[in-house]
């Protein structure tokens, strides 16, 4: 079996067993920024099986040094060992010798580790509702430290990144947007996954709330200062959600999204209930309250008509809001690009806090 005919189950699984880690110096490519690829444990070449028995995660230097050989020397000792396999010593593995650790140390793989610093960067989380496991998630700052409170940030993908793989909902959006400028985002942001043909409503809104609660505690949220923000099928979330749990969120940012879903994009069933049917933008504007509301649209978008966000700012500024809105001139359904890419955006956001 070669590494580009393993199936994605098979991988999914190699990954969630060594816990998204080298199996070999323990490394998280979170931490380290490099990626891990799935590995044989033996080399073939050195008399190892191809089966799923002998498949694990290896980083680009522990799996260099394995790559025709199943020993190393011991730079201090040059005596021959055994490297180190993860699927019989994982256990074993903080109860090695002084000087294997110092062995281990030679690789810098294996030097972030034994640091031992707290995980930043975009790390991967679940979160069990109703028996189902749902794929999350969480970008950390490079300067965490859990002796403060963290501003906290909720943000909802659209529905072209809908799915169970954890991944794909980062690449575009607020993830997009943190990978080309880390330094304007001085806070925790939440990133959760709504399944295929699903909306931000019923379970969905469970596990991102179970998701944000889960990072809260994690990584120190402060309780005063949690934000939601969405693009599209998100900014449609955003509304609801801040609607339905009212004095929960200090701030938010819908991007692109109403009220009352177009036609070409009906929501389920079951959500759709949910959207009044009389005076739609009024009723939503009136749950929100006078809660700080930021929309942005385009007005050349042809996915969400841009009369959804100029009717839901008009509702909120009938009620006395605080409202921001931006529009985009000639700009398509992609406002999300021009709206995180905005230099006051976060620094708007982060300022308000609850009961203020």
């Amino acid at each position: 079996m070669s590494k580009a005919r393993i199936p994605a189950r098979l991988r999914e699984l190699i990954r969630a067993q060594s816990q998204y880690r080298c199996g070999y110096c323990r490394s998280a490519e979170t931490v380290t920024g490099v990626s891990l690829e799935i590995e044989h444990l033996i080399p073939e070449a050195a008399g190892g099986s191809s089966d799923e028995k002998n498949l694990w995660l290896a980083c680009v230097t522990c799996n260099k040094i394995k790559s025709d050989q199943t020993h190393a020397r011991d730079p201090i000792t040059d005596r021959r060992l055994r490297l180190f396999n993860p699927r019989t010593q994982i256990p074993m593995f903080f109860k090695y010798t002084a000087r294997f650790v110092l062995f281990l140390s030679f690789f810098p793989c294996a030097q972030t580790s034994a640091i031992r610093l707290p995980q930043t960067g975009f790390l991967s989380r679940t979160v069990t509702v109703n028996g189902t496991t749902y794929r999350y998630q969480v970008y950390v700052p490079a300067d965490f430290t859990p002796k403060k409170k963290w501003p906290v940030i909720l943000f909802l993908h659209g529905a072209g990144e809908r799915g169970d793989d954890g991944s794909v909902h980062t690449q575009v959006g607020i993830g997009a947007a943190i990978r080309q400028h880390p330094e304007r985002f001085p806070c925790v942001v939440v990133m959760p996954q709504c399944r295929r043909n699903q909306v931000w409503f019923g379970e969905m809104e469970q596990q991102a709330l179970q998701a944000l609660a889960q990072t809260m505690k994690e990584f120190n949220g402060d309780p005063q200062r949690v934000y939601l923000t969405g693009l599209s099928m998100g900014g449609y979330g955003t509304y609801y959600l801040a609607a339905r749990h009212p004095g929960k969120f200090a701030a938010i940012a819908p991007i692109c999204g109403g009220a009352v879903p177009p036609p070409t994009f009906p929501f389920p069933p079951d959500a759709a209930t949910q959207v009044p049917a009389k005076q739609p933008y009024a009723t939503i504007a009136k749950r929100l309250g006078k809660i700080p509301v930021w929309i942005f649209h385009g007005d050349a978008d042809h996915v969400i008509p841009v009369t959804e966000s100029r009717q839901m700012a008009e509702a909120l500024r009938k009620l006395g809001a605080a409202v921001k809105y931006t529009e985009y001139p000639d700009v398509n359904h992609n406002s999300w690009d021009r709206a995180y890419a905005e230099p006051e955006f976060i620094p708007w956001l982060l300022s308000h806090r609850l009961g203020k």
